[in-house]
């Protein structure tokens, strides 16, 4: 006969740990994933920085340069 105790302790799912943090706005969004910032428009991403300005920035220039 199977022990059931050891059949539930293997089937338990471990809680996840999130290491990311999303942040957004009416230019895009940005996503920091532990050290670098990852700036998307529409779905696409649109390059990596190291530091959140950098990656706001690069989503506004993108922005002006569509005005002009």
């Amino acid at each position: 006969m199977r022990n059931t105790k050891t059949g539930i302790a293997a089937t338990q799912v471990k809680r996840e740990i999130r290491t990311w943090f999303a942040f957004e706005g009416p230019l895009g969004e940005v996503v920091h994933n532990k050290r670098f910032f990852f700036a998307w428009k529409d779905g696409c991403l649109m390059g990596t920085y190291s530091t959140l300005g950098e990656a706001m920035e690069s989503l506004e220039g993108r922005e002006r340069m569509k005005m002009q």
